[in-house]
């Protein structure tokens, strides 16, 4: 989802705060449309991945976390866990 800025209502009437309601519900429903999948393939990933989807919660280490993350961003840019990137 895009940031979303909604305002507020023009003035303190109820007309008016219905209508700066509606849309600002208007603006949630079209910000939520954006693509996740999109979103990631702006994202690029060097050096050597071990594609991991386990985090160690107890213990984290820098690289069990970037390893997680890279992989999450790796099976959304493929658009799915099992999916060839080809």
């Amino acid at each position: 989802m895009r940031p979303l800025v909604l305002g507020h209502p023009l003035n303190d009437s109820p007309e008016s705060f219905k209508e700066w309601v509606r849309i600002a519900l208007q603006e949630i429903e079209n910000a939520s449309y954006e693509d996740i999948a999109e979103v990631a393939d702006a994202y690029t990933i060097t050096g050597t991945l071990t594609e991991t989807r386990e985090l160690n919660v107890t213990t984290p280490t820098a690289a069990n976390v970037a390893n997680v993350l890279a992989t999450l961003i790796t099976d959304i840019q493929r658009r799915g866990s099992k999916r060839d990137l080809s």
